[in-house]
């Protein structure tokens, strides 16, 4: 792997992992390292795609250079068609979710991420890239259930484990609120019907990070484990 493509996917990792960060600011910076990324002329990066049908890379250069020019409903569609390249280039579906995709688009993002974590169970920025899609739905409890699981199988680095459980807290803050909300709804509406689990609920089957412990080596917020 040279320099670059490390440097990058690098970046990527950061990127995806910074869910209170601006994801703008992510973006820019791994655009920046990327020598793809000068182009920002609609027309000529759609030529250069064109030219280079295979070229996943150029194939993301003209979609930023789409949603750079606040044409995101193309935008997302050449992101999406970035992962028909190449499905692990990670931070196309991250681009993706800020483009306000149809749910068509979602779907298909979710299915290709899902099937490709089949022989990628312990790949850290599919997991993420699939949390984000997930959030992009509405579907937090999913988006934290792909995290959590990948907490408890160890393949989360240490280094990263902090960040992992800050957005897992997130999400399940998320799914709470919405789980309380629809149940306001339902009282307001005369409906009963049986609620969906919420993550804590299922703790007894090991998939929440609902409890966490604080580790005895990292302080602060954020600095725990996840206890088994």
């Amino acid at each position: 792997m040279s320099p670059i493509t490390f440097k990058n996917r690098l970046l990527t990792t950061l990127c995806l992992l910074a869910a209170t960060a601006s994801l703008s600011n992510c973006s820019a910076l791994a655009q920046g390292t990327a020598s793809h990324a000068k182009v920002t002329n609609v027309d000529e990066a759609r030529r250069l795609s064109d030219a280079n049908p295979q070229n996943a890379a150029l194939k993301f250069q003209y979609a930023e250079a789409l949603k750079k020019a606040g044409k995101t409903t193309e935008a997302a569609r050449e992101f999406l068609a970035v992962t028909e390249i190449d499905p692990s280039y990670y931070i196309a579906y991250h681009q993706l979710t800020l483009c306000t995709p149809d749910a068509n688009t979602l779907s298909e993002a979710v299915k290709r991420l899902t099937y490709l974590m089949a022989d990628k169970p312990k790949e850290m920025m599919l997991r993420v890239a699939l949390s984000e899609l997930f959030e992009c739905q509405r579907d937090y409890f999913q988006a934290s259930k792909v995290l959590v699981d990948l907490v408890y199988e160890n393949g989360v680095p240490t280094k990263y484990i902090s960040r992992v459980n800050n957005r897992i807290r997130l999400l399940q803050v998320k799914a709470r609120e919405k789980y309380v909300k629809r149940k306001q709804e339902e009282v307001s509406e005369g409906t009963d019907t049986p609620p969906l689990p919420l993550p804590e609920e299922n703790l007894a089957r090991g998939l929440s990070a609902s409890r966490l412990e604080k580790s005895s080596e990292i302080d602060g917020y954020g600095h725990s484990l996840l206890q088994h």
